[in-house]
């Protein structure tokens, strides 16, 4: 499988490993086909989205 840069995998899909999912798409369903492509925004707002994710991440188990 090889996956571009600012790709959206919907929750749910079954991506097969002969899948290639190019640059600025979004894929989903069973098996994953491609859907759409991502707004140029997702490039601005996507870095900010994810610090804040894991900078509030609580982990209720421990690392092994």
């Amino acid at each position: 499988m090889e996956v571009g840069n600012n790709v959206k995998i919907l929750e749910g899909s079954y991506v097969t490993a002969d899948t290639k999912i190019p640059d600025n798409s979004i894929f989903g369903g069973k098996p994953a086909k491609f859907l759409d492509e991502t707004s140029e925004a997702m490039d601005l707002y996507m870095p900010e989205y994810c610090n804040n994710y894991y900078k509030n991440l609580v982990i209720t188990q421990p690392i092994k």
